[in-house]
C-alpha cells in the first residue's frame, strides 16, 4: 500500500499543474540569505547558544531548487551540548502554479538528541492557500522514507523498523508556511508535522517563527523562535526543546 502511495504521488509530481500569483521567491532567479543567532549568559549559570542559518534557491523556467541548512552550537559551562546539523534540500516542478510537486532530501544529526544521523527522502505536493501583497500561505503533503541512527537503543518505547540503534520507517508529513509582510516588518513561520505510518506513537512536530526588521535593503534584525518535538526519544534525552534566538540576517529576499 505504501509503494502504491509513492508511484501515485510520482505520477502527480509528473504531470499536475495550474495557475497561480507568484511571490519574491518565484520571481527572483537567484536567493540568498544568511543568519546569526544567538544568546551568551555568564554569572551563576555560562550558558552560550549559536543557531546560523543559510537559505539558498535557484529558479529556472520550469525547476527550481531550494537549499535550508542550519547549524546549532551551545555549551554550558563551556562543556558541549549542541553540535547540529539540519539540512533541507528540495526540487520544485512547475513551482510558478497554485498546486505543484516537489522531491525533497533531508540530513540531521543533533548531539542534544544522541542523534547520529537521519536522512529523509519522499515526494510531495504544495497547495498555494493564499497570495497577495502582504500575506502568502502555503501547505504541503510529503510521502517519505526515513533512516535515523542513534548513539544508543534505550529508546523510550519500542518503535516500528528498529534493529539495534537503527530506526527505519514511511512518514506522512503536512506542512504549513506563511510570510507576512508589512513595510520594514516580517513575519514568517514555517511548521511541519510527521508522523510514521505503522507506528501512531513515532511522531514529530517542529515549527519555527521569525520576525525580521529591516535595518537597510539587504540587512535586518531577527528574533527566532524554534520548537521541536519529538515523541520517540533515546534515554536521558527530553522529548522537547524551544530555543528564542536574536541577531541579524543578510540577504536579497
Amino acid at each position: 500500500m505504501k509503494r502504491n502511495i509513492f508511484f501515485i504521488l510520482l505520477f502527480i509530481f509528473i504531470r499536475l499543474s495550474a495557475n497561480a500569483q507568484l511571490t519574491e521567491y518565484d520571481t527572483i532567479k537567484t536567493g540568498y540569505r544568511f543568519s546569526s543567532n544567538g544568546s551568551w549568559i555568564t554569572g551563576n549559570v555560562e550558558r552560550l547558544i549559536l543557531n546560523n542559518q543559510f537559505d539558498f534557491f535557484r529558479n529556472g523556467k520550469n525547476f527550481s531548487f531550494k537549499s535550508s541548512n542550519q547549524y546549532t552550537y551551545g555549551t554550558i559551562f563551556k562543556r558541549e551540548t549542541e553540535n547540529d546539523f539540519f539540512l533541507r534540500n528540495f526540487l520544485y516542478h512547475n513551482y510558478k502554479n497554485k498546486v505543484y510537486p516537489y522531491a525533497m532530501l533531508w540530513f540531521q544529526s543533533s548531539k542534544r538528541q544522541l542523534l547520529n544521523q537521519r536522512w529523509q527522502s519522499g515526494l510531495g505536493i504544495t497547495y498555494r492557500v493564499w497570495q497577495q501583497n502582504k500575506l502568502s500561505i502555503k501547505t504541503s503533503v510529503t510521502l517519505s522514507y526515513e533512516t535515523s541512527i542513534y548513539e544508543n537503543k534505550q529508546f523510550n518505547f519500542i518503535p516500528e523498523g528498529v534493529s539495534e540503534q537503527k530506526v527505519n520507517c514511511w512518514r506522512g508529513t503536512g506542512r504549513i508556511w506563511g510570510v507576512y509582510q508589512h513595510k520594514k516588518l516580517k513575519i514568517s513561520n514555517e511548521s511541519w508535522y510527521q508522523q510514521a505510518t505503522g507506528d501512531a506513537n513515532n511522531y514529530r512536530l517542529l515549527s519555527q517563527t521569525q520576525v525580521d526588521y529591516a535595518l537597510s535593503k539587504r540587512l535586518s534584525f531577527r528574533t527566532q523562535f524554534q520548537y521541536m518535538y519529538e515523541n520517540l526519544v533515546v534515554s536521558r534525552v527530553k522529548k522537547e526543546d524551544k530555543m528564542l534566538t536574536f541577531g541579524l540576517a543578510i540577504g536579497n529576499f
